[in-house]
């Protein structure tokens, strides 16, 4: 996901990982031929949802905000030495670990190698 603001852009990594033929770039989502893409599709409006809240807090009480605001406010305090977990991870993470998330885990990387989460 993309934040851009006076010309400047803050990008954030999600855990998926889709093929050309599985987005919908116009859309900017998960199309039919995705496996699970509904759940995944929520998981990211819920994201977007979340950084557009944190946008107009920040708008809202601040005159002036950068985009290491939103950054920080995106962030959890659970891990203060490098704020590297989003609440939004942790949930994929929760779902992951369901029956259903459990049979869906199996991926491939990008090297082709076959890899568990």
């Amino acid at each position: 996901m993309r934040i851009t603001k006076e010309r400047r852009s803050i990008f954030f990594r999600t855990p998926y990982i889709s093929e050309t033929k599985k987005w919908d770039s116009k859309q900017g989502k998960f199309n039919d031929k995705a496996s699970d893409y509904l759940n995944k599709n929520r998981f990211l409006l819920k994201f977007q949802d979340r950084a557009t809240t944190i946008i107009t807090q920040l708008e809202q009480e601040k005159t002036y905000y950068t985009l290491d605001d939103v950054e920080k406010a995106l962030r959890i305090d659970t891990n203060p030495k490098n704020n590297l977990i989003y609440p939004f991870w942790e949930e994929i993470r929760d779902y992951s670990r369901t029956e259903i998330g459990w049979k869906k885990r199996k991926c491939t990387n990008s090297l082709g190698g076959r890899y568990f989460n």
